[in-house]
Formats: structure tokens, sequence, C-alpha cells
């Protein structure tokens, strides 16, 4: 098929849901992953690039070498880490299966792929920090963070009325996933909290769990902090529905909980909410931190319960605060993390390996 006038070559779809779904989509994505081969032989490419695919890159990134191409990994997410975490948790159904699958994908990626590849990127520079510490050259990373399309990201604002003041209709929105490694629990404990202030406050949790037993918990955890009818979860959503949800929202929420798997990426949430417009509170991770202190988009605040819903309570108070934070956060990202931006730094790189 034709996308953006590029050929696109797309792997069949699986129904089958479950253990023997799972395999037979993995299956059949390396299958699809693995026509890159004869391609690479009967055209003359400058350079193979590979997205947070393993065992399928390593074997492309190898071949390539083998054919004397320049080959570039882009990993988004610490994807061995990740396993391992969720591993140790003991949360999931197979713990020992997903040990082993972090193992792996970090012997291939870390013993493999940064070894063979001409350049690694990144997201953001605590990534390249603990990769290099892990034996990836640092002169072969890049780090390129998240951005938006600001084209097709829709600015909001907030509504004001005709004499120009501001009504906040106390919608509280968290955007982005609810699985256990998010620990939801903060943001509910955080409203509870801001609840003793304003009774009619609402919380909205757009996003979809990664394991079946996320949602259960959540809705006993709401029941018994006695919110029932004040928190909507609307499970998976399609963006731009999501984002309608957003239009309304008086107050942005993106925390990070303070692990080593988290702290080493972006949050790009932070950034939608900042394009929408919508003041954002968030805690003190690396690159959201510097973000917001960049900005002065919204507010940052330790992650502690009482502070988040200090910080929260403040945004509901003073309006105007809020409405100078959306225009800030949406000026911001139009210079600095708009695609536009971020697609000259990433192809001034791919130059540069591709010689």
């Amino acid at each position: 098929m034709q996308w953006y006038n590029c050929r696109v070559f797309v792997g069949g779809s699986v129904q089958r849901a479950g253990f023997i779904g799972k395999v037979v989509a993995f299956i059949k994505g390396l299958l699809n992953d693995f026509r890159c081969l004869p391609l690479m032989t009967r055209n003359s490419y400058d350079i193979l690039i590979v997205k947070d695919k393993f065992l399928s890159g390593f074997v492309a990134i190898l071949f390539a070498k083998l054919l004397r191409h320049k080959s570039a990994f882009w990993i988004s997410y610490p994807f061995a880490e990740a396993a391992l975490y969720k591993a140790s948790l003991k949360q999931v159904r197979f713990p020992g299966l997903l040990k082993a699958k972090g193992h792996i994908i970090g012997f291939i990626f870390y013993r493999c792929i940064a070894e063979l590849a001409d350049h690694i990127f990144v997201q953001t520079d605590k990534m390249k920090e603990v990769f290099a510490k892990k034996g990836v050259s640092q002169s072969k990373m890049t780090p390129i963070p998240m951005g938006v399309d600001l084209d097709n990201t829709p600015f909001f604002g907030y509504a004001s009325r005709p004499d120009g003041s501001i009504q906040m209709a106390k919608r509280i929105v968290y955007m982005g996933s609810l699985a256990k490694v998010r620990n939801i629990d903060f943001i509910l404990n955080s409203f509870k909290l801001l609840r003793t202030k304003h009774r009619d406050a609402k919380l909205i949790l757009i996003g979809g769990e990664a394991e079946p037993d996320d949602r259960h918990i959540l809705d006993q955890l709401i029941r018994e902090l006695r919110l029932d009818g004040s928190v909507t979860i609307t499970g998976f959503l399609p963006q731009e529905e999501a984002w309608k949800i957003v239009q309304s929202a008086d107050v942005c929420l993106s925390p990070l909980t303070p692990i080593p798997i988290l702290e080493w990426g972006f949050p790009t949430k932070l950034i939608e909410y900042m394009a929408m417009g919508k003041a954002v509170v968030g805690n003190d991770h690396p690159e959201q931190m510097k973000i917001l202190s960049e900005s002065d988009a919204g507010i940052c605040v330790p992650y502690e319960e009482e502070p988040f819903a200090d910080a929260i309570d403040r945004l509901l108070n003073q309006p105007l605060l809020a409405v100078q934070m959306g225009l800030n956060g949406q000026k911001y990202v139009r210079n600095e993390k708009g695609y536009d931006k971020i697609v000259v730094q990433f192809e001034r790189q791919l130059l540069k390996v591709a010689g």
C-alpha cells in the first residue's frame, strides 16, 4: 500500500485472543518484518532504520552489515528493564516467562544490536546516560524526544464568558495508560484530598488497562475511597474522542511514578496537553521538570499526594493563571516540540550516519 508517497508492507491481522493469539501475531509480525531482507538485496538504500523491533531488528541489522549498508536502531522505551520490573512485582500471570523475555531482549539489544548498528536513537538524555553505563557507546547515541503534529493537534485553551472571566467546571483529566506500573492509585488518592475543598470536582481517566485485573482493582479502590459518581474511566478511546474530553478539562494531570523505567522516558502526554492549551500538574520527573520549568505551562511538585492535590486546587482557584499557563504551553510546544522541529534534528543525524 501507499502511505505519504512511500511503499508500506502491512502484516496480516490476528482475530484470536489470549496467549495463542499473541504467539500467532508475533510470528506474523516477524514474517512481515523479514520482507525487508530481499528488499535490501534488490535496492540501493542509504540506511536501514529499525524502531523497537528486537529479534527481527537484529537479523535485519546483521543482514545490512553483510551488505555493507548503514543502519540505525530507534528505541523508544526500556523494554528489557520494563519486563524485568513487571516480572519482579509478580502481578502478572506468567512472571517467569516475562522475566525470560526481559533477559532475552536485554541481551539482543545491549550485546547485539548496540554493537552492530551504526547509530542508536534514544528518547531522552537520561536514557542515553543509563545505556552508556550498560556499555553502549555515547558517541553513537542521539536523544530524539517525542513531539506532536501541530497541524493535526487542536488548540482548545479555555472558553471565556462575554465579560472575559473564566468559569471553571472543575473537571480534572488524566490521559494515558491505566496499567499498574502507572500507579493510578496516586491520582485517586490525590483526588480524594482535593474533594475536601472541591466537593463538585470530577475526575476523568482516559486510557486502557494492561492486564484484565487492572480495571477491577481500580473500580474497587474508587468504591473504597467513596468516589463513586465522581470518577469516570472511559477505557481506551480513539485519539479524536480523547481530545474532545481534554477540551472540557480545567486541569490535566501528568504524574509519572518515580521508578527507573519511567524516569528514562519522555512525558508525551505532557506535550499533548500543552499543545492543546491546557494547564498541567506534574511531578518532578527529570524531563517533565525541565519542560515545565522552561515553559511555565503548569505546576511541578514532588511525587506526593498532598502537594499534588494542592497544585490542582491552586489552578482551580486561579483560572486566569491556568489560562496563561495554557497559552505558555502551546507557545513552547510550537517553538520546541513540534515534529516540524524534531524531524530536522533527526534528518541531520541520519545524513551524518548515512555518510
